[in-house]
């Protein structure tokens, strides 16, 4: 008997044991550092790509917690981080970066020189979370550009063609500070030229640079051999903000127009600078919808109209985001790339809305900034209204297995809301001979005409 309860004391305390090593564990044993990204566009994308890896470090109080851990976006969020600490009380601060570097955070970053490829790897991003208590709810950092963006759009007279542009005259090399997000260019010796994307066959090129204040030029390469090139001065390019150049080639010149930003980064003013030639200075422009119903938009005007009480682009959006390609969720209106101009591109949903699970309305996706896709009400509110004269015309002609056999028939423009039936999204269609108007479903792997309605 004495030796049976010896036995049952022994167990027990051995229960006891792992009860205490069990029912002891704190959250910070198990609850991992988890980040929400936010902003509102990458240089290639409109959010991060599955895959895409950030550099965290952690600071508590004076003392580091955690170095440059490596985390890995799962489509949704950077979900393995480093586990908390398990005073719960205690704030820490968050610094991420991206992109990520065995190296760590860099306090001097150098932009490619070669960008033709793509900007992605140019595309310096920072984020910081101060007085973050630990927990199991996701942390948000709003992950900010530090450098700048210049898209520049060229137009060529009929029968050229372009084969590439470069910009030179900035400094490639910026000191980084990720505790105030602050850059500022390292000053070089020499020019040095940056190949710039191009992200519209022979139209526009896009390359990030650094924020400074120096002389720019652009110098267009065309497909015969010739060159052109001119230079912009004293240009000055702030960090966080995107930048357009309008090129026009003519005369064996180049005419230039810089512009303040007018989507995706945050809003800068007009570039203010010169074009370095005898007696024809450079014409600053102010970027946006302008109170004439026309929107500036990727180097595009487009009209618009005031319907039912919104402002809608009264033309189909025509932009291929950064890292889209023509034929791949965008295609050309039957006719083919010379009636772009007049009849915009067809996107399918995914494209159009920056992801196939794009959320509640409303939705920017490709739209500028502060503008949306429509959702199906707003549709509507445009099928009841005495819209003018053309509105509908060339609207949403539709891809259906490889071929535009719908074309002409109805007009259609897409809607941010996906229908009861699955894979499906509802786009409102106008009949070309009598003008009305109904929402129908249609799947969301076919091109749609886009208009854009003013937030």
């Amino acid at each position: 008997m004495l030796f049976s309860n010896r036995i049952v004391g022994h167990a027990v305390l051995l229960f006891a044991l792992a009860c205490m090593g069990s029912c002891s564990k704190t959250f910070a044993e198990y609850a991992r550092v988890t980040i929400v990204p936010t902003f509102e566009t990458r240089v290639s994308a409109l959010d991060f790509d599955r895959g895409d890896r950030i550099g965290l470090t952690i600071v508590r109080g004076s003392e580091s917690y955690a170095e440059n851990v490596a985390m890995t976006y799962d489509g949704t969020a950077f979900a393995d981080g480093p586990l908390w600490y398990a005073e719960r009380q205690e704030p820490s601060t968050l610094t991420a970066y991206y992109p990520y570097s065995d190296a760590g955070a860099p306090s001097e970053f150098t932009v490619a020189a070669d960008q033709r490829t793509g900007c992605s790897s140019s595309d310096l991003l920072g984020a910081v979370a101060r007085d973050v208590l630990p927990g199991e709810a996701p942390v948000n950092m709003v992950f900010r550009h530090l450098l700048s963006q210049l898209t520049v759009f060229v137009n060529v007279p009929a029968g050229e063609a372009v084969s590439g542009v470069a910009l030179s005259g900035f400094s490639p090399t910026a000191r980084v500070d990720f505790g105030s997000m602050e850059v500022s260019a390292v000053a070089v010796t020499g020019v040095r030229e940056v190949l710039a994307c191009e992200v519209q066959p022979g139209l526009a090129y896009r390359a990030v640079l650094v924020p400074q204040q120096a002389d720019l030029t652009v110098t267009v390469s065309m497909a015969d051999g010739s060159v052109y090139r001119e230079t912009v001065a004293s240009v000055e390019l702030e960090s966080r903000k995107q930048y357009t150049l309008s090129v026009d080639v003519a005369d064996e010149r180049l005419n230039l127009s810089l512009k303040g930003s007018i989507q995706d980064w945050e809003d800068g003013g007009s570039i203010v600078g010169d074009v370095v030639k005898p007696g024809e200075p450079g014409t600053p422009g102010d970027p946006g919808d302008k109170e004439d119903g026309t929107l500036d938009y990727d180097g595009v005007k487009y009209r618009t109209a005031t319907v039912a009480g919104r402002v809608w682009m009264a033309e189909n959006l025509r932009c291929v985001p950064q890292g889209a390609a023509v034929g791949s969720g965008i295609w050309y209106p039957k006719e083919g790339a010379d009636a772009v101009t007049s009849k915009g591109l067809l996107y399918d949903r995914a494209t159009a809305l920056g992801s196939a699970n794009a959320g509640s309305a409303p939705v920017r996706g490709i739209c500028p900034a502060g503008w949306h896709i429509p959702d199906r009400e707003e549709l509507l509110s445009l099928a009841g209204a005495d819209c003018e004269a053309g509105f509908f015309v060339d609207s949403g002609c539709w891809i259906v297995m490889g071929s535009n056999d719908r074309y002409g028939s109805y007009s259609y423009l897409m809607s941010s809301a996906l229908s009861a039936a699955d894979g499906q999204m509802e786009c409102l269609r106008v009949s070309a001979a009598s003008g009305a108007g109904s929402l129908v479903s249609v799947s969301a792997a076919y091109g749609v005409s886009v208009r854009c309605v003013k937030d």
